[in-house]
């Protein structure tokens, strides 16, 4: 006979295991989610740098620009391009056989639906209008009203950073055919689960091919080109080696734990690299003229410094993603206070950032101002405004299914 006392045991040791399972899951997430807060605030700091003189392309662009702040802000895009969009993948591939395997493939691609297909077709084709209606009268000389912008907009609709959403979404459908293939050729998922967490000569291999993908598809496409999918997603193919394989790397590791296997070797290495690769790049650039006109030589072509940029690039891509994923890993606190304020605003933190940080830099334009300060402006009132409003968007009925 069960008894009371005995039912209680069994439920204080049932309750116990629940918040084991529960401390066990926080302390592989909250890193994790901090992570991709640093990596949502990289990419709001990119599309202000680029406001405000940067190289690169954004919906909206600070007619004020001085020289000065262009060649600092242009570093930091370059830092960041470098491995934050790439690392973004690998997690969004780290997640995506455990949601197959937890839901199903009905339940995965209702999900995708919600989470991934929604956003992408509200912002393209409606609230992409708010920014690009603040460009067109600020820099292109448009004078009619909003409604009537908007009439014409939604026959030519801007992704703005819903391409991310829509590579997401290419991917899972890879993924899809490759696992479903794989069923049908009688293979299963343990082989993944033998591969070894790599190191460090594996990395530096990864690297060198990368450097190589990179380089060849810089033949092609300028690393500063976008290229039109459908007439609607502009995609910057140059990089696109580096996002397949870091969401394919992602896949790996999940099934092969090697988020908790690297260890502290690993880490130094790849913190050296981290920082001898930040010394490298003004040498490379400033060292081979790209202040003097001859920037475009570096973003491709068959030329030694589109060669040394590929490289750079790559190496830079694995070393600044390993270096930081470590060290916010070994550094996190399982219930940390900052991971579980930012893990559900991060997704909409990304959606809406140009809702606000269009608007945001437009208002500061007026004020004459170096570019540079104008980029800390807009980044301390942009970041945490961002983020209030993704969490108030959350928290709306219906609306918390896909935020």
């Amino acid at each position: 006979m069960i008894t009371s006392n005995s039912y209680k045991t069994g439920s204080l040791a049932k309750t116990e295991a629940n918040n084991i399972a529960k401390t066990v899951l926080l302390s592989r997430t909250a890193y994790i989610d901090i992570l991709r807060f640093v990596l949502i605030v990289l990419v709001i700091a990119v599309h202000a740098a680029v406001t405000n003189g940067s190289i690169g392309d954004w919906t909206y662009e600070d007619p004020r620009q001085d020289e000065l702040s262009g060649i600092v802000l242009s570093f930091i895009v370059f830092y960041s391009q470098a491995f934050f969009m790439a690392l973004l993948f690998f997690f969004a591939g780290y997640f995506t056989p455990g949601s197959v395997d937890r839901k199903g493939w009905g339940g995965f691609w209702k999900d995708r639906f919600l989470r991934l297909g929604i956003p992408l077709i509200a912002y393209t084709w409606f609230l992409g209008s708010i920014p690009n209606y603040i460009d067109a009268t600020a820099n292109e000389g448009y004078h009619r009203g909003f409604w009537v912008f908007f009439s014409n907009y939604i026959w030519h609709p801007d992704e703005g950073p819903t391409w991310f959403l829509f590579a997401l979404l290419v991917f899972s459908v890879g993924y899809f055919i490759c696992r479903e293939a794989g069923k049908r050729l009688l293979l299963n998922n343990t082989w993944m689960k033998k591969i070894a967490v790599p190191g460090n000569l594996t990395l530096i291999t990864a690297a060198a091919f990368l450097s190589i993908a990179l380089f060849l598809v810089a033949q092609f496409i300028s690393m500063d080109k976008a290229i039109d999918i459908f007439g609607i997603f502009s995609m910057k193919l140059t990089f696109f080696p580096s996002y397949i394989l870091f969401f394919i790397a992602g896949i790996i590791a999940f099934r092969s734990n090697w988020m908790e296997q690297f260890d502290a070797k690993v880490q130094r290495f790849w913190n050296w690299m981290s920082l001898g690769l930040v010394i490298v790049l003004p040498i490379l650039l400033l060292g081979g003229g790209a202040a003097s006109g001859k920037i475009n030589s570096f973003l491709g072509g068959w030329n030694i410094r589109a060669f040394l940029t590929s490289t750079w690039l790559s190496f830079t891509c694995i070393s600044f993603s390993v270096s930081l994923t470590l060290w916010l890993r070994n550094r996190t606190a399982p219930k940390s206070k900052l991971a579980a304020m930012v893990a559900k605003a991060n997704f909409g933190a990304y959606f809406i950032h140009p809702l606000i940080l269009v608007p945001t830099t437009y208002a500061i334009s007026f004020i004459d101002l170096p570019g540079l300060l104008k980029f800390v402006i807009a980044i301390t009132f942009t970041v945490p405004l961002t983020y209030m409003m993704a969490d108030v968007l959350r928290r709306i009925p219906g609306l918390n299914k896909v935020f």
